[in-house]
């Protein structure tokens, strides 16, 4: 039998490692490249960019395609309550039941993009947000709990295929 503090331990080895990976390489065929940035601009997975601070407390800021402009970039969703530039505690993780926990992954003062979708599809909709953080980002890291559902989760030190502006 392993101890909590063995399993905590391991699951932060794992997630840290699993974090300094490359994502999926965009490179090569550009009709491939192509067709993987529709997907994902057709069906955009969740994405926060997540910090801890030195004191281990946990915050994000969302960040949402935003196509307005003609031209696709990832820009912050300022949420109510969130300060001038996104960002907002995230008192509730604990709640969510990260395995491996979030932290073990965010390196205070080395913001990562925590990109997530459900585990299990019940519409086209999730299948193709699935696919996108399938195809486009870091291989899966973990899950979490939220709104009765289960979701997979990696984090990634840059998104891929569009700007990203503040």
């Amino acid at each position: 039998m392993v101890s909590g503090a063995a399993f905590a331990g391991t699951a932060a080895a794992q997630v840290a490692s699993t974090a300094h990976e490359t994502q999926p390489s965009m490179d090569g065929d550009k009709a491939d490249r192509a067709q993987r940035c529709t997907q994902l601009l057709n069906s955009p997975p969740g994405v926060e960019e997540v910090e801890q601070d030195a004191s281990g407390a946990i915050e994000s800021r969302e960040f949402r395609l935003d196509t307005s402009n003609g031209h696709p970039v990832w820009a912050v969703y300022r949420a109510r309550g969130s300060s001038p530039d996104g960002w907002h505690s995230q008192r509730k993780l604990f709640g969510l039941h990260f395995n491996p926990p979030l932290e073990a992954g965010v390196p205070a003062g080395k913001p990562r993009y925590l990109v997530y979708a459900v585990n299990v599809a019940e519409d086209q909709q999730d299948a193709e947000k699935m696919i996108s953080v399938a195809e486009d980002f870091a291989p899966q890291v973990g899950t979490f709990q939220w709104d009765g559902r289960i979701y997979n989760y990696t984090l990634v030190k840059e998104l891929p295929c569009f700007p990203t502006v503040e």
